[in-house]
């Protein structure tokens, strides 16, 4: 069963992106006139650099066939996920034309209320992910934090308020902290055993201390 659905997600996917890539607009014109339900069914479901559905929107907003009601329902989504994965694709050029300025602004200031207070839990919670699956001593530490790094990194660089900025920064310091021991709990066999020993002993000393303790410093 769960064969199934991936294989009808990934097959949903291809043809988003089929769609928001290869088709002129006569094409799409005639698609939607098939398929009337299209467009009311299109949801943003994942983080944007990775949901074709997030293409398919500006696609379709780009090319004026796309109602306003759904586009602010995207946006709306895209509020949602700027805190949730957290995602900051939407401050990248290509939505520039698709989010407003006061739209841009409000998910900004959704994210200094919303995410700010929990930088820490959220870390916290990422280095509990990469420890409690299964396999990963196969996975590099630095890639498993790119795309919460680069966010963050994002987010800081919005910033002018300077206790915002510092509270941003101090985030990806501590994700580094983090990378750089677990970088060295790895072993060089990493069939030792003492690797998963080595993460655990870790999870112990990050909770002796955390540098957001000297954020109001």
């Amino acid at each position: 069963m769960e064969s199934k659905d991936t294989d009808s997600l990934f097959g949903n996917w291809s043809k988003l992106l089929f769609l928001a890539t290869r088709c002129d607009q006569e094409y799409l014109e005639l698609y939607l006139a098939k398929h009337p339900k299209f467009i009311s069914e299109l949801k943003l479901n994942s983080q944007l650099n990775i949901d074709p559905a997030a293409k398919m929107f500006i696609r379709l907003h780009e090319l004026g066939l796309l109602p306003e009601h759904k586009r602010l329902e995207c946006v709306k989504r895209i509020k949602e996920l700027s805190v949730e994965v957290p995602d900051a694709s939407f401050l990248s050029a290509r939505y520039s034309g698709f989010i407003t300025k006061s739209e841009n602004e409000e998910i900004l200031e959704y994210v200094k209320t919303h995410l700010l207070p929990n930088l820490e839990g959220l870390i916290e919670d990422c280095k509990n992910s990469f420890y409690e699956d299964d396999d990963h001593a196969e996975y590099d530490p630095r890639s498993f934090f790119d795309d919460l790094i680069g966010s963050l990194e994002k987010y800081r660089d919005e910033f002018i308020d300077v206790k915002v900025y510092k509270s941003f920064d101090v985030a990806i310091q501590e994700i580094e902290g983090i990378i750089e021991q677990m970088e060295s709990d790895i072993p060089a066999d990493k069939d030792n055993d003492s690797y998963e020993g080595g993460g655990s002993n870790y999870r112990q000393q990050m909770h002796s201390r955390s540098i957001f303790d000297d954020v109001d410093a």
